[in-house]
């Protein structure tokens, strides 16, 4: 009798998962499984992990577990957010023998690193969290905590993952310019609307619940101090991560979430709250789609250049060149898609085996030209 048969043989996953996000999507991956046909594992969410430790959830119970030898042995990683087969060979730790396939990955580089970072995965919805800075601050606090150049790189990620986005600005209450400083990035970053919050006040809470859809899954990302746990308190209605005050010099917070949690939100909405990213590096690997910037202006007027190729750089005919130069797009959007654009395309380079091949190849003709020249009798 297999080790779980007893356990199976009363499990309904068709409503125990449906409020951790279990769809059509992953109940077809389980059913085509040979381990859950055979009675061999249960389909699980992860809800945290920490240290290689993770704490998964059937929709019933919640217990820990680890990956399985082979599963760590073929390379593969669960991430919070992730659906899983788990078999339960003890009560009181549970081993995941496949990760199911992914609906959406929201990924980075990993610090120090070519590779990549899962953040979250199958996530609906992606939130940025900026701060608005308080009143009387100077430039370099303002810039920090509202910074158009930073958010657009998560915008980047999210449109990659792909999951929708929402940009929420948090500390409202400590300006008393928030909404003009919200209305000029909503602008900048041509978005339709950005949510200003306060925990103190409560202000933008009920609009961006509003946004959290039962039986979906949200993420919460940004730079440490914004208030991604004020915010994830304040939607639990609970107080179930610790919250650490900022410097005030530099409005840099301190990293009091370490890890990536979870919560089932009172509206059966699931809500990931993940710790500050002091640096965040693009991730793009073969299969990375490029053929869009993720500049709502720039794509719209691409179709309109002389070349379908067109790079936006020097080419005649641009249209994205022809509009920076009328003012009608600006510069600096055009500036960050080239800078993004180039760190994805060595992101790519790095993973596609012909195009390494391609690289190794020029490296050796090059070299061998270079000993060829200093062998001839010719040279001075």
């Amino acid at each position: 009798m297999p080790i779980i048969g007893v356990f199976m043989s009363s499990y309904d996953f068709d409503e125990s998962l449906v409020r951790l996000g279990f769809s059509d999507f992953f109940r077809a991956r389980v059913l085509s499984s040979a381990l859950f046909e055979r009675g061999l594992a249960v389909p699980a969410r992860v809800l945290a992990e920490a240290r290689g430790r993770y704490s998964v959830s059937t929709g019933d119970e919640v217990f820990a577990a680890v990956l399985a030898g082979h599963v760590e042995h073929a390379g593969e990683h669960a991430a919070v957010g992730d659906f899983v087969l788990v078999a339960r060979p003890s009560e009181s730790l549970a081993r995941i023998v496949q990760v199911l396939e992914r609906k959406s990955a929201f990924r980075r580089r990993a610090p120090e690193s070519v590779l990549a970072q899962t953040i979250a995965a199958n996530v609906d919805l992606a939130i940025v969290v900026a701060a608005h800075a308080a009143d009387g601050a100077d430039d370099y606090v303002r810039a920090r905590g509202l910074n158009p150049r930073r958010i657009e790189r998560y915008l980047r990620a999210i449109r990659d993952a792909p999951a929708r986005a929402l940009v929420v600005v948090n500390k409202a209450d400590q300006n008393a310019d928030f909404e003009a400083h919200a209305a000029a990035l909503s602008r900048e970053l041509r978005i339709a609307s950005v949510i200003s919050t306060s925990t103190e006040s409560g202000m933008g809470l009920a609009e961006l619940t509003a946004e959290l859809l039962p039986g979906s899954t949200a993420v919460l990302v940004g730079a440490s101090g914004v208030g991604k746990s004020s915010l994830t308190n304040a939607l639990l209605g609970r107080s179930a991560q610790s919250i650490g005050s900022v410097r005030a010099i530099d409005t840099r917070g301190r990293h009091t979430t370490t890890a990536r949690e979870l919560f089932t939100l009172p509206n059966g909405a699931m809500l990931l709250d993940t710790p500050g990213m002091r640096e965040f590096g693009l991730f793009a690997d073969d299969g990375a789609d490029s053929s869009r910037t993720g500049f709502a202006e720039i794509d719209e007027l691409a179709p309109s250049c002389r070349f379908r190729d067109c790079k936006h750089q020097n080419e005649p005919g641009c249209a994205v060149l022809a509009a920076v130069e009328a003012g009608t797009v600006r510069g600096e959007r055009l500036n960050q898609a080239h800078k993004l654009e180039r760190e994805l395309a060595f992101q790519r380079d790095r993973h596609d085996p012909q195009r390494q091949m391609a690289q190794t190849a020029k490296r050796k003709a090059q070299a061998k030209a270079t000993r060829s020249l200093q062998k001839s009798p010719w040279k001075r």
